[in-house]
């Protein structure tokens, strides 16, 4: 199960910086939803009040044998990227069921942090929260701006990777 976070981890490492040195800036590809019954992969770019989707991308995987989901952020500036998470979030999973999965995850200061997928609208939803800050954000994952403006422009590309 680690082993695919450790090996996207690696492959971005190893791409990172021939794709720095070969663009002006970093773009992310479409959202990613896949379901094998027993692991779902969710990746893309967090959209709601306060999020960066251009420069930021999430990647979601959760296993229903270890009742756990692993998350990293990977940040783009300029031509440089980052996995902001050195080692992935763990999240415990709450409930898995058909039609959804409920993750969470305890903060130290006694708050938490959700992940509700929605296995059936192929959807990722985030409902956060700090220990620093009086906010409770809540994001979704998405496909980057560009990705959907692309879209758009082409009058509507088919959902391949969802």
């Amino acid at each position: 199960m680690q082993k695919h976070v450790w090996a996207l981890i690696g492959a971005w490492l190893a791409i990172a910086p021939a794709v720095a040195d070969d663009a002006p800036t970093v773009s992310f590809g479409p959202k990613y939803f896949a379901d094998r019954g027993n692991i779902v992969n969710v990746e893309g770019s967090p959209t709601g009040e306060g999020a960066s989707p251009d420069t930021n991308r999430w990647a979601l995987w959760c296993y229903q044998a270890s009742r756990e989901c692993l998350e990293i952020m990977i940040r783009a500036s300029g031509k440089f990227v980052s996995i902001e998470t050195p080692i992935p979030y763990t999240y415990t999973v709450k409930v898995w069921a058909p039609d959804r999965i409920v993750a969470q995850r305890d903060l130290a200061c006694g708050l938490r942090e959700t992940w509700l997928l929605d296995r059936l609208k192929k959807t990722a939803e985030f409902f956060g929260a700090s220990c620093m800050e009086n906010k409770t954000p809540s994001w979704t994952i998405e496909d980057p701006p560009w990705w959907r403006k692309a879209k758009q422009g082409l009058g509507g590309l088919p959902e391949t990777r969802r």
